[in-house]
Protein backbone atom coordinates (compact mmCIF):
# COMPACT_ATOMS: atom_id res chain seq x y z
CA UNK A 1 0.00 0.00 0.00
CA UNK A 2 2.87 2.45 1.05
CA UNK A 3 4.50 1.82 -2.82
CA UNK A 4 1.08 2.21 -4.23
CA UNK A 5 0.79 5.19 -2.77
CA UNK A 6 4.02 6.52 -3.85
CA UNK A 7 5.49 6.72 -0.32
CA UNK A 8 8.80 4.79 -1.71
CA UNK A 9 10.37 5.32 1.92
CA UNK A 10 8.17 4.11 3.98
CA UNK A 11 7.40 0.97 1.41
CA UNK A 12 11.64 0.18 1.48
CA UNK A 13 11.50 0.74 5.06
CA UNK A 14 8.82 -2.31 5.74
CA UNK A 15 10.64 -3.91 3.31
CA UNK A 16 13.92 -3.90 4.74
CA UNK A 17 12.09 -5.05 8.22
CA UNK A 18 10.53 -7.67 6.09
CA UNK A 19 13.83 -8.75 4.47
CA UNK A 20 15.43 -8.84 8.26
CA UNK A 21 12.71 -11.42 9.26
CA UNK A 22 12.83 -13.55 6.19
CA UNK A 23 14.90 -13.53 3.20
CA UNK A 24 12.17 -14.16 0.57
CA UNK A 25 11.24 -10.02 0.75
CA UNK A 26 13.64 -9.81 -1.31
CA UNK A 27 12.05 -11.04 -4.30
CA UNK A 28 9.90 -8.02 -4.23
CA UNK A 29 12.42 -5.11 -4.68
CA UNK A 30 12.30 -4.81 -8.01
CA UNK A 31 8.49 -4.49 -7.86
CA UNK A 32 8.43 -1.79 -5.18
CA UNK A 33 11.43 -0.24 -6.78
CA UNK A 34 10.28 0.95 -10.02
CA UNK A 35 9.48 4.35 -9.09
CA UNK A 36 12.28 5.59 -6.79
CA UNK A 37 14.52 2.82 -6.79
CA UNK A 38 17.40 4.27 -4.96
CA UNK A 39 14.90 5.66 -1.84
CA UNK A 40 13.44 1.82 -1.73
CA UNK A 41 16.78 0.29 -1.89
CA UNK A 42 18.31 3.15 0.59
CA UNK A 43 15.47 2.74 2.89
CA UNK A 44 15.42 -0.81 3.00
CA UNK A 45 18.74 -1.00 3.61
CA UNK A 46 19.15 1.45 6.32
CA UNK A 47 16.50 -0.43 8.15
CA UNK A 48 18.42 -3.76 7.48
CA UNK A 49 21.61 -2.41 8.98
CA UNK A 50 20.36 -0.53 11.86
CA UNK A 51 18.46 -3.71 12.46
CA UNK A 52 21.63 -6.09 12.81
CA UNK A 53 23.94 -3.10 14.26
CA UNK A 54 23.30 -4.10 17.54
CA UNK A 55 24.60 -7.83 16.45
CA UNK A 56 27.14 -6.46 14.81
CA UNK A 57 28.53 -4.51 17.91
CA UNK A 58 28.29 -7.69 20.58
CA UNK A 59 29.63 -10.59 18.23
CA UNK A 60 31.45 -9.19 15.17
CA UNK A 61 31.26 -11.28 12.18
CA UNK A 62 29.44 -14.00 13.98
CA UNK A 63 26.46 -12.51 13.20
CA UNK A 64 26.15 -14.41 10.19
CA UNK A 65 25.18 -16.79 12.77
CA UNK A 66 23.47 -20.43 11.50
CA UNK A 67 22.65 -18.86 7.93
CA UNK A 68 25.79 -21.03 6.14
CA UNK A 69 24.72 -24.10 8.12
CA UNK A 70 20.39 -23.03 7.44
CA UNK A 71 21.44 -22.87 3.63
CA UNK A 72 23.64 -26.74 3.97
CA UNK A 73 20.68 -27.92 5.79
CA UNK A 74 18.29 -26.87 3.30
CA UNK A 75 20.04 -27.95 0.61
CA UNK A 76 20.45 -24.33 -1.30
CA UNK A 77 24.19 -25.36 -2.02
CA UNK A 78 23.31 -28.71 -2.71
CA UNK A 79 20.77 -27.97 -5.07
CA UNK A 80 18.40 -30.75 -3.75
CA UNK A 81 15.95 -27.91 -2.25
CA UNK A 82 15.28 -27.15 -5.97
CA UNK A 83 12.37 -29.93 -6.38
CA UNK A 84 11.73 -28.71 -10.11
CA UNK A 85 14.48 -27.51 -11.57
CA UNK A 86 16.88 -30.02 -9.67
CA UNK A 87 14.48 -33.23 -11.16
CA UNK A 88 15.51 -31.70 -14.71
CA UNK A 89 18.95 -30.48 -14.51
CA UNK A 90 22.02 -31.39 -12.76
CA UNK A 91 24.00 -29.22 -9.79
CA UNK A 92 24.96 -27.12 -10.23
CA UNK A 93 23.25 -26.49 -13.48
CA UNK A 94 20.28 -26.20 -11.75
CA UNK A 95 20.59 -23.68 -9.47
CA UNK A 96 22.68 -21.63 -12.07
CA UNK A 97 19.65 -22.01 -14.49
CA UNK A 98 17.30 -20.83 -11.25
CA UNK A 99 19.61 -17.66 -10.38
CA UNK A 100 19.30 -16.81 -13.95
CA UNK A 101 15.30 -17.55 -14.36
CA UNK A 102 14.64 -15.75 -10.89
CA UNK A 103 16.72 -12.43 -12.37
CA UNK A 104 14.92 -12.21 -15.36
CA UNK A 105 11.82 -12.35 -13.77
CA UNK A 106 12.94 -9.10 -11.45
CA UNK A 107 14.14 -7.32 -14.72
CA UNK A 108 10.93 -8.11 -16.31
CA UNK A 109 8.57 -7.42 -13.56
CA UNK A 110 10.60 -3.77 -13.10
CA UNK A 111 9.99 -2.92 -16.62
CA UNK A 112 6.48 -3.89 -16.43
CA UNK A 113 5.89 -2.08 -13.35
CA UNK A 114 7.62 0.98 -14.61
CA UNK A 115 5.44 0.69 -18.09
CA UNK A 116 1.87 0.44 -16.38
CA UNK A 117 2.75 2.46 -13.15
CA UNK A 118 -0.51 0.31 -11.60
CA UNK A 119 -0.44 -0.98 -7.92
CA UNK A 120 2.57 -2.77 -7.29
CA UNK A 121 0.88 -5.89 -5.58
CA UNK A 122 -0.19 -7.72 -8.90
CA UNK A 123 3.50 -7.47 -10.09
CA UNK A 124 4.94 -8.69 -6.55
CA UNK A 125 1.89 -11.48 -6.54
CA UNK A 126 3.55 -12.68 -9.79
CA UNK A 127 6.91 -12.40 -8.56
CA UNK A 128 6.90 -13.97 -5.35
CA UNK A 129 4.64 -16.86 -7.19
CA UNK A 130 7.09 -17.48 -9.65
CA UNK A 131 10.24 -17.21 -7.37
CA UNK A 132 8.40 -20.12 -5.22
CA UNK A 133 8.13 -21.95 -7.79
CA UNK A 134 11.93 -21.45 -8.48
CA UNK A 135 13.06 -22.33 -4.83
CA UNK A 136 10.53 -24.77 -4.02
CA UNK A 137 10.68 -24.08 0.00
CA UNK A 138 9.45 -27.05 2.31
CA UNK A 139 7.93 -24.81 5.47
CA UNK A 140 4.50 -23.41 5.22
CA UNK A 141 5.38 -20.71 7.30
CA UNK A 142 7.33 -18.82 4.05
CA UNK A 143 4.00 -18.68 2.25
CA UNK A 144 2.77 -16.42 4.36
CA UNK A 145 4.35 -13.98 1.76
CA UNK A 146 2.27 -15.20 -0.82
CA UNK A 147 -0.68 -15.45 0.85
CA UNK A 148 -1.21 -12.22 2.04
CA UNK A 149 -0.31 -10.85 -2.02
CA UNK A 150 -2.38 -13.08 -3.52
CA UNK A 151 -5.62 -11.48 -0.87
CA UNK A 152 -4.53 -8.24 -1.90
CA UNK A 153 -4.17 -8.72 -5.78
CA UNK A 154 -7.41 -11.34 -5.80
CA UNK A 155 -5.14 -13.45 -8.37
CA UNK A 156 -6.34 -16.69 -6.34
CA UNK A 157 -4.70 -19.19 -9.18
CA UNK A 158 -1.36 -18.06 -7.33
CA UNK A 159 -3.23 -20.06 -3.78
CA UNK A 160 -2.01 -23.16 -4.82
CA UNK A 161 1.54 -21.71 -4.97
CA UNK A 162 1.36 -20.45 -1.78
CA UNK A 163 -0.21 -24.11 -0.68
CA UNK A 164 2.59 -26.25 -2.31
CA UNK A 165 4.97 -25.91 0.83
CA UNK A 166 2.77 -27.38 3.40
CA UNK A 167 2.00 -29.98 1.23
CA UNK A 168 5.97 -30.53 1.00
CA UNK A 169 6.34 -30.46 4.98
CA UNK A 170 3.86 -32.38 5.69
CA UNK A 171 4.05 -35.26 3.50
CA UNK A 172 7.61 -35.64 4.07
CA UNK A 173 7.73 -35.14 7.63
CA UNK A 174 4.79 -36.25 8.97
CA UNK A 175 2.87 -38.45 6.48
CA UNK A 176 4.85 -40.58 3.86
CA UNK A 177 8.46 -39.70 4.31
CA UNK A 178 8.53 -39.53 0.66
CA UNK A 179 10.28 -36.83 -1.48
CA UNK A 180 7.64 -37.35 -4.49
CA UNK A 181 4.68 -35.19 -3.08
CA UNK A 182 6.93 -32.00 -3.00
CA UNK A 183 7.57 -32.28 -6.85
CA UNK A 184 4.35 -33.15 -7.40
CA UNK A 185 2.67 -30.11 -5.53
CA UNK A 186 4.93 -27.81 -6.44
CA UNK A 187 3.85 -28.84 -10.19
CA UNK A 188 0.91 -28.93 -9.94
CA UNK A 189 0.47 -25.40 -8.75
CA UNK A 190 2.95 -24.05 -10.79
CA UNK A 191 0.37 -25.61 -14.10
CA UNK A 192 -2.87 -23.92 -12.43
CA UNK A 193 -0.81 -20.59 -11.61
CA UNK A 194 0.39 -20.29 -15.31
CA UNK A 195 -3.62 -21.06 -16.46
CA UNK A 196 -5.03 -18.71 -14.22
CA UNK A 197 -2.10 -15.89 -15.30
CA UNK A 198 -3.18 -17.18 -19.17
CA UNK A 199 -6.49 -16.76 -18.93
CA UNK A 200 -6.33 -13.20 -17.34
CA UNK A 201 -3.71 -12.55 -20.27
Amino acid sequence: RAAAAGRAAAAGGLLGAAIATKLYPLALLPVLAARRPVRVATAAVAVVALGYLPHVIAVGTKVIGYLPGYLDEEGYRSGSRLLLLGHVLPHPVDTIVGVALLLVAAVVALRWQRRHDTNPVHAATLLAGFTFLVTTPSYGWYAALLVALVVMSERYEWLPVAIAPMVTYLTYQEVTHATWPGPVAYLVAGVIAAAGTARRA
